[in-house]
């Protein structure tokens, strides 16, 4: 009886093992085609799927005139910069003498040029001739729009960019003697002290260092750089540096270790998100103004305000014809574009489901490998993935505890 009892374990046994034999040859095959397709076959069970590359739900194109219509922005006083909305709808604003510095850069598509005549508007809006004077570099005519406007210096050549690096290196160290001789230390306490005579921010947006730096053979665009990011802060001097390349050969470390506040759209690779923000993640931004703000703590995910030709055309004209009527060019801000609806319900739902699949997976995943190491923990010479493969196959925990005992008894 007990002979018989015990061929007929053995015959279970045996027909299991050729079933566990063949589940182990196809899974190695299946391992060797995705190895020569240069992909895992399957995932390590605790690394859960990149949720990052998942595109946001309610995605919007937010407007720049909404924007600066908002009492936060109208009430605010200084160099304000309107950078765009949180995730969760909130508009979001830096006040660029605190900074004083700006490093930007994406790649193309991003909405970076878009992005820089929001900035430029912002100052143009909240800011008067005497209050601030903007330059404006572009070699490829981006900024012609503000020639109407006599404060604001456009430069779209680069021997006259380096010119007007030159001459703002000259001016620092021109206000730096003026506070000695005050007995001050910044531009804030000297126009506090001189009411009656106040010196304006001077502000300078340069929407393509690549370009500069390529052209600048003699390397005077570098060295105006390198010496206003160090030292123009006090001065009340301003650096607005975009980038389409931000690459260690056009963002040297001198001027990159000056500038604490950066913003990336969209880059083309990790490595330049590393440049630009010291880790990896802007390589995984959609288009169209989504991007990364970092002052020195953690990433701000914020979609940049769109703003078309007719608004910046309306504003410059405006301003060009009454420079300290802010409040009466607000007031009159077109709304430019009709924009898109805000959510569109079936492609919610399919992103929905994509983004549900995904945490599923990942609950499984995690599931399974609890499963894993609590079977491993009872059996003996069995390899995670080996109990990986019977789980598959659909045995239980007990059946592969039972089948390890009897291989270890030599049945």
């Amino acid at each position: 009886m007990g002979n018989s009892s015990r061929a007929k374990d053995l015959a279970e046994w045996a027909t299991l093992g050729l079933l566990i034999y063949g589940v182990h040859a196809r899974n190695q095959a299946k391992r060797e085609a995705a190895f020569e397709a240069e992909r895992f076959s399957y995932a390590d069970p605790f690394v859960f799927p990149d949720m990052g590359r998942l595109p946001r739900c309610n995605k919007r194109r937010v407007l720049f005139t909404d924007l600066v219509s908002k009492s936060r922005f109208r009430s605010a006083e200084g160099l304000i910069l309107t950078m765009g909305e949180t995730r969760d709808g909130k508009p979001r604003y830096l006040d660029l003498e605190k900074l004083p510095h700006l490093l930007i850069a994406g790649s193309t598509g991003s909405g970076k040029t878009v992005l820089m005549h929001d900035l430029i508007l912002s100052i143009l809006l909240k800011n008067t001739p005497d209050a601030a004077e903007l330059y404006l570099i572009n070699t490829k005519a981006e900024f012609d729009p503000y020639r109407k406007l006599g404060y604001c210096h456009v430069e779209s050549s680069s021997s006259g960019a380096a010119i007007a690096l030159t001459g703002l290196c000259s001016e620092m160290d021109v206000r730096y003697e003026i506070f000695s001789r005050v007995g001050v230390t910044d531009l804030r306490s000297y126009n506090t002290a001189n009411p009656d005579n106040r010196l304006p921010h001077k502000i300078v947006f340069i929407d393509e260092l690549a370009d500069l730096m390529l052209l600048d053979s003699s390397n005077r665009v570098k060295q105006s750089l390198i010496k206003l990011c160090a030292k123009a802060r006090a001065a009340g001097i301003c650096l607005i540096i975009a980038t389409q390349y931000p690459t260690v050969e056009i963002v040297p470390g001198l001027i990159k270790a000056n500038i604490s506040a950066r913003i990336s759209l969209s880059v083309a690779t990790r490595s330049n998100s590393m440049v630009i923000l010291d880790e990896p993640g802007a390589e995984k931004l959609e288009k169209q103004g989504d991007m990364y703000y970092k002052n020195g703590g953690s990433l701000i995910r914020l979609q940049a305000g769109y703003v078309d030709r007719e608004v910046i055309d309306f504003i410059v004209g405006e301003l060009a014809k009454n420079q300290y009527d802010k409040a009466g060019v607000l007031g009159s801000l077109p709304k430019g574009y009709t924009p898109p609806p805000k959510s569109h319900p079936v492609r919610n739902f399919f992103i929905g489901m994509v983004a549900a699949i995904a945490i599923l997976v990942m609950i499984g995943n995690a599931i399974t490998s609890i499963r894993v190491m609590n079977i491993q923990a009872e059996t003996v010479g069995m390899s995670h993935e080996e109990i990986r493969d019977m789980l598959e196959c659909g045995f239980t925990a007990d059946e592969i505890i039972t089948y390890n005992e009897y291989e270890q008894r030599g049945y």
